[in-house]
């Protein structure tokens, strides 16, 4: 091991992680729903596409509003899909607080602690967050066994934050993938 690499390992044990992580999403954000994909609009793609690789045009799914699923026992997805009109952001290792206008909060931990999400029903479902690349990256399951990411990220100025959403149900074939944008509220002054 050269000379180097050995100090920044001596640093790296000897001071907290947080002095190493640079991700900064804390803050006040309003959905811009301009900018923003249509996730109703990327599951009926998604459908469509299966339907006509089936060669089945009887091939339906039932999706709702805001691009979720639609139905009894899809409720719980449904109520992950809806984007949050309004959300503030506190992050500092390993808590990861997620706060809806509402002040309903979700608090996510970033050293691969389980968070319990509860949904309709008394029924629950479990989520892993990690840091990586300048990014909160949230993994859990759907009810119907299906994969949900969430990956939360700054624009490169800090005035806008992403939600890249991934789903892939078990009823898809494919992943769908949609961003939403928010945009920092209120704007951060010029200097």
């Amino acid at each position: 091991m050269t000379h180097l690499k050995r100090l920044f390992l001596i640093a790296f044990l000897i001071f907290p992680f947080e002095v190493f992580a640079n991700v900064n999403l804390d803050g006040q954000w309003k959905l811009n729903k301009q900018e923003s994909d249509n996730p109703r609009q990327k599951f009926e793609e998604a459908r469509k596409n299966d339907s006509d690789e089936q060669g089945n045009s009887e091939h339906r799914h039932s999706y709702g509003g805001g691009g979720g699923f639609h139905g009894g026992h899809h409720g719980d997805n449904n109520d992950r899909m809806k984007a949050l009109e309004e959300l503030s952001i506190q992050y500092k290792a390993p808590e990861f607080h997620v706060k809806d206008k509402e002040g309903k909060e979700r608090i996510y931990f970033t050293d691969g602690r389980e968070t319990v999400l509860e949904g309709r029903e008394g029924r629950s479902l479990k989520a892993t967050a990690k840091e990586e690349n300048d990014q909160i990256v949230i993994q859990s399951a759907t009810r119907d066994g299906g994969e949900m990411s969430e990956t939360y990220y700054l624009s490169p100025d800090a005035t806008k934050l992403y939600v890249k959403v991934r789903m892939k149900p078990l009823m898809l074939n494919d992943a769908i993938t949609f961003v939403r944008v928010y945009d920092r509220n209120p704007p951060q002054k010029e200097n």
